[in-house]
């Protein structure tokens, strides 16, 4: 993902949030539907030697607890994932989900 003139905002914070958010229309949710997995994780791809990120990249990983149904359907899963990327894209940010990641920084901080 670039992250050359953003860097500083730290957008995987954001995408990390709706991609491992567990709500109805989430992307965990749909999985655990189809029982095709149990849980979603995600972030930067930083195993303590500071190759994850810099001001030119941040390396984003995704990490599916599959079931054993889900493992027969890896393609599907796969797809899944991917085409909920593309909605989030299409759809861009959210000012909802902005102000609720400041207030949880804002809260962190204290």
């Amino acid at each position: 993902m670039p992250a050359i003139d953003s860097y500083r905002s730290k957008p995987y914070k954001y995408i990390s949030w709706i991609i491992e958010h567990k709500g109805n229309g989430s992307l965990t949710s749909y999985l655990r539907k189809k029982m095709w997995g149990f849980d979603v994780f995600c972030g930067i791809c930083d195993k303590d030697n500071g190759f994850g990120y810099n001001s030119m990249y941040v390396l984003f990983e995704i990490i599916v607890e599959l079931t054993d149904e889900g493992l027969k359907h890896l393609r599907n899963v796969l797809d899944t994932i991917f085409s909920f990327i593309i909605f989030v894209k299409k759809t861009g940010p959210q000012e909802s989900i902005y102000n609720e990641l400041y207030k949880i920084g804002k809260n962190n901080f204290r």
